[in-house]
């Protein structure tokens, strides 16, 4: 009785599977490499055990725990005719997904002017800028964490990363191409969404005695908001490779 290898076991079952792209997930990334003849039947087999006793924890590799930290500075100064009082702040927040963050510079005034015994001028004057970083284009660690098998490796033994196939959009260069190389921690490397958020606010508040019991006082305020969005991703990435419709190089 004819003995089968399991590199030959693994290639008739391999092609019984329906095909997307090139590759699929799991175990079975490293079949289509044998069938194309890339690599022999010893490396083949000795790839497929070590993805057996391959037991990724992507959430530990994608999360971290939270931390954040901030700092405040005030000065004070008191004259006769001028007071006034000055902060900055700065907080600082790393989230619990690696490449997530914000970070919001603060700043502050309160300045009161006594031009004479009638007359008061205060000046209020605040600011603070926001910068976050997220992801973009897809790029979900927490939906990859969930769903992703655990025999897929982060990275090769060389300290590589490892990419796998994952279905995107047909490719118009290359026929019965439905699939390209994917690694989250590539996608979250050279992709993101930043955003930058500005808000200005300024404040006068005059006041005049004109009697003994008759005051003037009026105030005038104007408040800016900016806010900016941008999503970007480098050639490297899979979204740029299913857009383009082949892999980089």
């Amino acid at each position: 009785m004819k003995e089968w290898s399991a590199a030959a076991l693994w290639m008739c079952w391999w092609k019984t599977l329906p095909r997307i792209g090139n590759r699929v997930t799991g175990k079975e990334t490293e079949a289509p490499a044998y069938l194309d003849k890339e690599i022999s039947g010893d490396e083949f087999e000795r790839r497929v055990a070590k993805l057996e006793t391959t037991n990724t924890d992507w959430f530990d590799i994608l999360f971290r725990n939270s931390f954040s930290h901030a700092h405040n500075v005030s000065i004070s100064a008191q004259g006769e005719k001028v007071s006034s009082r000055f902060s900055v702040g700065i907080n600082s927040t790393r989230g619990e997904a690696k490449g997530n963050g914000m970070t919001t510079l603060t700043a502050s005034s309160n300045t009161t002017f006594r031009l004479d015994k009638r007359l008061i001028i205060d000046l209020q004057l605040n600011g603070s800028y926001r910068e976050t970083e997220d992801f973009a284009f897809g790029v979900s660690p927490y939906e990859y964490a969930m769903n992703t098998a655990r025999d897929i490796p982060a990275y090769h033994e060389d300290g590589t990363l490892y990419y796998h196939e994952k279905a995107g959009a047909t490719s118009f260069s290359i026929q019965n191409k439905f699939s390209y190389n994917y690694n989250i921690l590539n996608e979250r490397d050279n992709s993101g969404t930043e955003t930058d958020g500005t808000n200005l606010q300024a404040a006068l508040n005059l006041r005049l005695n004109l009697l003994k019991d008759l005051e003037f006082q009026t105030t005038a305020s104007y408040a800016l908001a900016t806010n900016k969005i941008k999503s970007w991703a480098t050639e490297n990435t899979h979204y740029i490779a299913q857009i383009r419709g082949y892999e980089v190089g």
